[in-house]
């Protein structure tokens, strides 16, 4: 098989419909001037995505002996974390608000407002969000009104595009590499190791976006 140049590696999922590609290289050219605004001044670009975690979502990679390999516990419960997150890429900060139930449109207003009640920014702001449907309820509706006079606009990818968002890769990162082995023993660790990791991004935690 290595002679016929196959690999063997993880099986990469997908969105099962793929997007339009005419949409995706007009939005990529948006955030492409958006970023540029951003660098510039003008703007602050940000990046808008919620994930899940729980004990039995993610077996982590690590470094193993061949005589000793890690092992992890079985978990039969399904409590889980769901994170709804802002990131800039910029600045590589990222902010959060953690739940611990079904993510829903009240989840995602109550961490917008979050954020921007306790931003010192005043430039005007370009919200990078996915077309879930939570993200076009009538309530979120109404809080795009009172964000946009505030100056804040939401700019919604194509449909099955999650390549596009940034945030994306920060989620991958903290799953698979950045969350410690001692996370997937319960619970509470879980959530310790969660909240340590998120306000370690940008510092502790960074990404190379070039």
């Amino acid at each position: 098989m290595k002679n016929a140049r196959y690999r063997f590696k993880r099986i990469v999922k997908r969105p099962a419909t793929r997007p339009d590609p005419e949409e995706v290289r007009r939005a990529e050219k948006r955030l492409q001037r958006f970023a540029r605004q951003d660098r510039d001044g003008k703007i602050q670009l940000l990046f808008a995505d919620a994930a899940g975690f729980a004990l039995s979502s993610v077996q982590p990679y690590a470094w193993q002996s061949s005589d000793q390999p890690l092992h992890i516990p079985a978990q039969g419960h399904h409590l889980r974390l769901n994170v709804f997150g802002i990131f800039s890429t910029s600045t590589q900060r990222m902010d959060a608000l953690v739940f611990e139930k079904s993510m829903d449109d009240r989840c995602v207003i109550a961490a917008i407002d979050h954020f921007f009640a306790q931003r010192s920014d005043t430039r005007p702001v370009v919200l990078v969000i996915d077309n879930a449907p939570i993200h076009h309820t009538n309530d979120m509706k109404e809080a795009q009104g009172r964000w946009k006079r505030l100056g804040i606009r939401l700019e919604f990818l194509p449909p099955y595009s999650p390549e596009l968002n940034p945030i994306e890769m920060v989620w991958k990162q903290m799953k698979h590499y950045w969350l410690r082995l001692s996370a997937f023993e319960s619970f509470a660790r879980l959530r310790a190791e969660v909240y340590r990791v998120l306000n370690a991004i940008g510092s502790e935690y960074r990404i190379s976006f070039q």
